[in-house]
């Protein structure tokens, strides 16, 4: 590519930014724009319930828009999400709370973001990828494996963790007036990151975007000011005029703080973009009601309606029982959906364990019933418009929801990546 600016790379050891000398190995993803560090912790009913007592949480308290400006705030929070087995993305109105109650739980840090766990799920599958981050520290560095090219906004080290909690089917929480239990399996993610919230943008990452195969974009969710919003989402449609003519642009929808904000940025980037991918939380959002996932006629029109109110090309919803694509060249999409959901039933098994060997063990793996069956009579509905891969049938005796959509994509662009061209 004639004229490509060199990246900037943030020095692993010196902690500066610095031109790199290397040569630019070609990576077949670019995979922006944020990324960051996760505090998982270790799901605990007797600690929930000695925090509930501590804080004399009841019943009539659990309300998911509480605001978070406290330790009880978070703890409600989390208590009125167990209940209804929902999941989500909400804003902390200081890390000090995060770092507070984490403290009482065991916890692991790991690397979050949809680009990052992206790039590493593509990376099992052999596929090479670059990354957009926002945040740098020892955690990242040590964490994201070699290989993986990125670039940083940051100017100095960082550290802002998200709260990730994770509960399973049936955890429960005894409180003074009666006890509530999960009916499903699900997280929800707590942050106050100042980076993700400004989310600048390194321009030097054209350079990748410009050689890829495809392109993720991400990462706009935990933004607050709608006109920054704008104005990121500009920079980042300005920079795909450098992307090759044939390549997948993947949008990724994401819990945002503000559902109007979801509107911003599709007003900037949704005509440059192939496919916009959300999961069911998301869908829900732009049809303004609860979807009932295993009814064909119902999920055929929440398809229908939120790819008209956001005009996109083709839309990609990946939920716990299948993957699926409606609108433009879908057909060509069958591949990428079956890898996504194989990629993402992996680390539902597996977690952070996953590797090459189990994704050639999930590969064979048996898929729901209640999914063949759903996705055959959504195709019907949908004609050829339409694409539905169910997925795995897995019960791991301890589920990893965090992060399943974000190796989804990783699959899904992998395999996509590969092919000749797209469109």
């Amino acid at each position: 590519m004639s004229g490509m600016v060199k990246p900037m790379r943030f020095n692993r050891y010196s902690g500066e930014l610095r031109q790199s000398d290397e040569v630019i190995m070609k990576c077949n993803l670019a995979l922006g724009f944020a990324n960051n560090i996760d505090y998982e912790i270790t799901w605990s009913g007797s600690v929930m319930e000695a925090l509930a007592l501590e804080y004399d949480v009841r019943l009539a308290d659990l309300d998911a828009k509480t605001p978070i400006d406290s330790e009880r705030g978070l703890l409600t929070s989390i208590l009125s999400f167990l209940r209804s087995g929902d999941g989500g993305e909400c804003s902390v109105k200081s890390n000090c709370i995060i770092e507070s109650f984490s403290s009482r739980f065991e916890k692991r840090i790991t690397l979050g973001g949809t680009a990052p766990r992206a790039a590493m799920a593509a990376n099992i599958m052999g596929v090479k990828g670059a990354v957009h981050m926002v945040n740098i520290n020892d955690h990242v560095r040590r964490k994201l494996p070699e290989g993986i090219k990125y670039v940083c906004s940051a100017e100095k080290d960082n550290i802002y963790p998200h709260l990730i909690i994770q509960f399973g089917k049936g955890d429960s929480v005894r409180l003074a007036d009666g006890t509530i239990s999960a009916p499903r399996a699900n997280r929800v993610i707590y942050s106050d990151d100042a980076e993700a919230v400004n989310m600048k943008i390194n321009e030097d990452f054209t350079g990748f975007m410009a050689d890829a195969r495809a392109v993720l974009i991400s990462g706009f969710n935990c933004m607050r000011d709608g006109d920054l919003i704008k104005k990121r989402a500009e920079t980042v449609r300005r920079m795909l005029d450098a992307a090759r003519p044939d390549c997948l642009v993947y949008y990724e929808d994401s819990g945002f703080y503000e559902h109007a904000h979801r509107y911003i940025i599709a007003g900037e980037i949704e005509h440059a973009v192939s496919v916009h991918g959300m999961n069911e939380d998301e869908i829900s959002e732009y049809i303004e009601r609860p979807v009932d996932l295993l009814n064909p006629r119902d999920m055929s029109d929440a398809l229908v309606t939120a790819r008209q109110r956001l005009s996109c090309k083709t839309l990609v919803l990946h939920t716990r029982f299948y993957a699926a694509a409606y609108g433009q060249n879908t057909r060509e999409l069958r591949s990428a959906l079956d890898a996504g959901v194989i990629m993402s039933g992996g680390r539902y098994c597996y977690g952070d364990g996953m590797d090459a060997d189990a994704y050639e063990r999930v590969k064979t793996m048996k898929r729901q019933d209640v999914a063949i069956n759903f996705a055959r009579e959504l195709e019907s509905l949908l004609a050829d418009k339409a694409i539905c891969v169910p997925s795995v049938d897995a019960s791991p005796e301890k589920a990893t929801t965090v992060g399943l959509g974000d190796t989804f994509v990783g699959g899904f662009l992998a395999s996509a990546s590969m092919r000749e061209r797209y469109g």
